[in-house]
């Protein structure tokens, strides 16, 4: 009967490690999508600001494609379950 115990146990561990590492994993694709997020963000605010520096007062196609809002509001906000 210890052995059926033993095996239960090493189960639930089981079970919790995988679902931590579920966890750990999930908050890292999302912290990595908030990361890339920010960096286009700072990208086009670089290209708006060298733009104008240059003289120009419009933004590059590809940045002002983005800078106009072209993300939906789906895209922005978290679905609720």
């Amino acid at each position: 009967m210890a052995k059926r115990a033993g095996a239960r146990g090493s189960r639930a561990q089981t079970v919790k490690v995988t679902t931590r590492l579920r966890r750990e994993q999930s908050l890292l694709l999302r912290s990595a999508e908030s990361l890339g997020r920010m960096i286009g963000s700072l990208q086009r605010q670089l290209d708006k600001a060298a733009a104008t520096v240059k003289g120009r007062t419009r933004t590059p196609k590809a940045s002002r494609k983005r800078a106009t809002g072209s993300r939906t509001r789906a895209a922005t906000t978290k679905r609720r379950p």
